[in-house]
């Protein structure tokens, strides 16, 4: 199914799932081994992207679930920064 939008130069082809944003028109005109190397380095940064800032807050915000080598995570003490300050500071 093709979904066109009248006045939109774009088309969205449909169903998609997440082989189809993984791969690009590039990657057919590499070396194959290279092509290969470059989707499975895609697919390794999507999947760290999804796992990794929520273990990193878990992480932070639970201070007994953290190891012993990595205390240093987080801050030492927690501090009243007023929110406007944090959203409009230079």
């Amino acid at each position: 199914m093709a979904v066109m939008v009248d006045t939109s130069p774009s088309v969205m082809i449909l169903p998609a799932n997440l082989f189809n944003f993984i791969q690009h028109a590039e990657d057919y005109y590499q070396n194959p081994l290279v092509g290969t190397y470059l989707r499975w380095v895609r697919t390794l940064g999507i999947l760290l992207s999804l796992i990794l800032p929520p273990l990193w807050l878990v992480l932070v915000l639970n201070k007994t679930m953290l190891p012993s080598w990595l205390e240093f995570i987080g801050p030492k003490k927690a501090a009243a920064i007023p929110f406007i300050y944090t959203v409009f500071a230079p």
